[in-house]
């Protein structure tokens, strides 16, 4: 439908956890239907009719905005890592308290920005040390994006460079911005990190890094 991503949106700002259902006919009597547990998902799970959403409201323990609030209160940085969507983690963390207000008002505006870091990728295709094909990373290139678009005026998008690191920590540390990164970009930055390395270390030699354990790279 249209409002698709409206209605997904509306709910994931309350922080209310949002999937989305969608069923597929597949002509198959039921005596025949354990034949389809056979099959790829890449088969099965395309033409897919949407049925509706399932919004699910999983209410805050007691304690938790009183604990984040000690945590905050003794010097810890306080991060969510979470494997909700981003829309939703963030109400979240405005409800417990891991992201508060502004200590410096912006045009009477004491509310905090909300930035997520998105890639915009230019791949390129070599060959690892399998001799499979090898899509990496190599020249991605990152920005800051306002997550709501109502911000998307106040502020602007700010490119993912060294020279602005400073300014974006000192929002953080202000509480004027918080960030968020999803676990697919927060991959790509890994692989980039890490090939670098390599590059340095060892120059002419291949640099292909699996993305299933780039994270786990010291």
């Amino acid at each position: 439908p249209k409002n698709y991503d409206d209605v997904a949106r509306y709910h994931m700002r309350l922080g209310q956890r949002v999937l989305a259902l969608a069923y597929r006919k597949t002509g198959v009597p039921p005596s025949l239907i354990s034949q389809l547990k056979e099959k790829e998902r890449s088969q099965m799970e395309r033409d897919l009719l949407f049925a509706g959403f399932l919004v699910l409201d999983c209410p805050l323990k007691p304690d938790s905005r009183r604990v984040i609030k000690e945590l905050r209160a003794t010097g810890h940085h306080v991060k969510m890592i979470t494997g909700d969507a981003v829309l939703t983690a963030t109400e979240v963390a405005k409800q417990v308290g891991i992201i508060g207000r502004a200590r410096k008002e912006r045009k009477g505006n004491s509310s905090v920005i909300m930035y997520e870091v998105r890639a915009v990728d230019h791949f390129t295709t070599g060959e690892n040390e399998s001799g499979e094909d090898d899509v990496s990373p190599s020249s991605s290139e990152f920005s800051f994006v306002p997550l709501y678009e109502d911000q998307g005026g106040t502020m602007g998008t700010i490119a993912f460079v060294s020279s602005n690191f400073p300014v974006v920590r000192e929002m953080v540390t202000n509480n004027e911005m918080a960030v968020s990164v999803t676990g697919e970009v927060l991959t790509k930055l890994a692989i980039i990190a890490v090939q670098s390395e390599k590059r340095i270390a060892m120059p002419g030699q291949n640099t292909y890094i699996d993305p299933k354990t780039v994270l786990l790279h010291p």
